[in-house]
C-alpha cells in the first residue's frame, strides 16, 4: 500500500535458502548484536540482528541462490538478519536514517502466520502503542517479501510462538527510488 509498503506476489528466495539463513543465525549467536538507536541513544534488547556484510562466516557459506538474488540488486545496500523473540513488541518508530530509509524485508521464520508490520500516521508522541490503530499493514502474504518505507511510522508485535526472523536488504535511497 503506497507509500508504506509494496507486497511482492512471488517469492524472492526459495524455501531452502530461507532455512539456511535461519540456521546460520541460530548457529552463530556470537554475531548477534543489539540495536542501538542514534535518535534516542538507547539499546533495544528486543531487536537483535546479524550484519551479514561484516560476517566472513556468512560470506563463506553463502549459497548460490542467495548470491544470485543479491547480485541483481543495482543500488548500494547492506544485509542483516533481524530476530524478534516471541512476544516482543517493537514500538512505533521511524528508522534512524542510517542507510535504512527503505528496506526489502524477506520473512524467514515462521513460515506460516508470519507477524505483520503495521504502519501508523499520527502526530506527537509515539507512546501507548496498543491504543493506536494502524492505517496500513504489511502482511507478508504467502511468506513473500515486502518493500517497506522505514521513514514512515511503523511497529510490530511478534504474536507467534516462534522466533521471528527476516532478511533485510537495507537501502539509503528513499522509497521513491527503491520502489
Amino acid at each position: 500500500m503506497f507509500p508504506y509498503f509494496y507486497q511482492f506476489t512471488t517469492p524472492l528466495l526459495p524455501l531452502n535458502s530461507k532455512r539456511l539463513l535461519v540456521e546460520f543465525a541460530e548457529n552463530h549467536p556470537e554475531l548477534i548484536q543489539q540495536y542501538y538507536s542514534g535518535i534516542t541513544n538507547t539499546v533495544d534488547k528486543d531487536v537483535c540482528f546479524i550484519l551479514l556484510n561484516c560476517a566472513p562466516e556468512f560470506n563463506q557459506q553463502i549459497n548460490p541462490e542467495i548470491e544470485t538474488f543479491l547480485a541483481v540488486i543495482s543500488l548500494p545496500f547492506y544485509c542483516m538478519i533481524l530476530r524478534h523473540q516471541p512476544g516482543v513488541v517493537v514500538s512505533i518508530h521511524r528508522d534512524d536514517p542510517n542507510r535504512r530509509n527503505t528496506i526489502i524485508s524477506i520473512p524467514l521464520q515462521p513460515l506460516e502466520n508470519y507477524p505483520p508490520t503495521h504502519f501508523y500516521n499520527f502526530n506527537g508522541d509515539t507512546a501507548h502503542t496498543a491504543r493506536r490503530k494502524p492505517i496500513a499493514t504489511a502482511k507478508f502474504e504467502s511468506g513473500n517479501a515486502c518493500i517497506l518505507n522505514t521513514q514512515e511510522l511503523h511497529g510490530l508485535v511478534n504474536t507467534s510462538q516462534h522466533t521471528r526472523y527476516n532478511l533485510q536488504i537495507c537501502f539509503h535511497e528513499s522509497w521513491d527510488i527503491v520502489y
